[in-house]
């Protein structure tokens, strides 16, 4: 499953006027086009990484959790402080096509390495550090360009085409990674991803954004700075649910995913051939949600959008604690991965697509960071709370202990959301 990146402003406040169509929106199409080839060439990378370091390298297990770390620890240090850097930034477009330049050298040094002779693994763990911080900045400096360059009522479908091309990617690039990996070795196969981000930092170069839409704010990137962006998201109610049911499911979806290989192999008795096929269904899951979700929000709203994106995810999770070995263990394993995708995708999208609409332009960089982070950090402790679980009751208790978290998380949406509307209508009905 997907892991779950005040003013009140209009939508035509935020936006500029752009075409109706996103299509016709030659700067969106060029950030969309970077980002859909960079996705790709990464997706190369991360299957390649661990094999270099394993059958290239000779990584012991404990080797391999310290690169499988790095690819996330940089994000959870550098996120927020990056994102009062950006907030501080009128032009962002400079430091996001740096970062896609210094990723494909840093990406380029892996086979140079090996061809000499050279490539450690202590190499390859900085290297991927250094990967990891750099992708980070990158993708905090565009997360505010994107509003600057797509009219508010446009961000859904932005952000649902940016979802498609991110799951599509995931499938595409793994199955490229096996055939380079094949063809012409895994330290090479990776020269593909140092292509894609410099095909990538000339299509961002390319991206321009109206001066009358840039929005800076000096001092951001300051403790009370950083403190006002955290302030700015939970300071519109409607974002508080919707950042409340991202930390809620996301701590249940780790629990979850720290136990379920184990539950497929261990408890269900599936083969090891059978796990990956149905892991891979999350991806179909995520694509049907990115592709649906203007469309859902359309008819919706984003309040409803959110309680039937709840909706779904407690049905991924409701069949876990009943799974048998045979027929029934495949289809609620399937049902999780399949539905939790396409649950995760509606949420995260819609919680992500409101954030540059409830918030002052000048903050988009802070709260967004902000966003990212909560279910990032609410995942880990679900993953560590799951394996304690897991040890102190057994795997399958633990799985129903995060249904009835799930279920607690769905009360909490629906009382944070009817508040909301309670105190809209109190206001509007009292409005002259």
């Amino acid at each position: 499953m997907h892991s779950i990146d005040v003013s009140h402003h209009r939508a035509a406040e935020l936006g500029p006027a752009s075409p109706a169509s996103l299509w016709r929106n030659r700067n969106f199409m060029r950030m969309w086009a970077a980002q859909a080839v960079s996705l790709i060439g990464s997706s190369v990378t991360l299957v390649s990484l661990p094999i270099i370091a394993a059958a290239y390298l000779g990584a012991t297990p404990q080797q391999m959790g310290l690169l499988a770390a790095a690819g996330t620890a940089p994000g959870l240090l550098l996120r927020l402080p990056t994102a009062g850097w950006a907030d501080a930034r009128p032009n962002r477009i400079p430091v996001m096509v740096a970062c896609n330049v210094v990723s494909g050298l840093l990406v380029a040094s892996i086979p140079l390495l090996w061809s000499f002779g050279v490539l450690r693994f202590a190499s390859l763990l900085v290297i991927a550090l250094a990967m990891s911080a750099v992708s980070t900045v990158g993708g905090v400096f565009a997360a505010p360009v994107l509003p600057e360059i797509v009219a508010g009522d446009q961000l859904v479908d932005a952000n649902g085409k940016f979802g498609t091309t991110r799951s599509i990617a995931e499938v595409s690039g793994r199955s490229l990674a096996g055939v380079l990996i094949h063809v012409v070795s895994a330290p090479l196969a990776v020269l593909i991803d140092a292509a894609s981000f410099l095909v990538a930092a000339v299509l961002t170069q390319a991206v321009r954004v109206p001066p009358a839409r840039r929005a800076s704010a000096e001092g951001s990137a300051t403790l009370r700075g950083l403190a006002a962006g955290v302030a700015s998201l939970l300071g519109s109610s409607s974002l508080r649910a919707g950042v409340g049911a991202a930390a809620y499911l996301s701590f249940a979806n780790g629990l979850v995913s720290a136990l379920l290989v184990l539950y497929m192999v261990e408890t269900l008795a599936l083969s090891e051939a059978l796990v990956g096929p149905i892991l891979g269904v999350g991806a179909v899951g995520g694509i049907l949600g990115s592709l649906l979700v203007n469309t859902v929000h359309r008819r919706l709203g984003p309040g409803s959008t959110l309680t039937f994106a709840a909706a779904v995810l407690t049905l991924a999770f409701a069949g876990l604690p009943f799974g048998r070995p045979g027929p029934l263990g495949i289809l609620v394993c399937f049902t999780y991965e399949l539905l939790g995708s396409f649950g995760a995708m509606l949420l995260v999208i819609t919680v992500f697509s409101e954030v540059p609409r409830r918030v002052p332009p000048s903050t988009i960089a802070r709260s967004m960071a902000v966003m990212s982070l909560i279910p990032e950090g609410s995942s880990m402790l679900g993953a560590l709370a799951g394996g304690a679980l897991g040890a102190a009751l057994g795997i399958r208790s633990a799985l129903g202990a995060s249904f009835a978290f799930v279920l607690l998380a769905d009360a909490a949406l629906a009382l944070l959301l009817l508040s909301s509307r309670r105190r809209r209508a109190a206001r509007d009905g009292g409005s002259p």
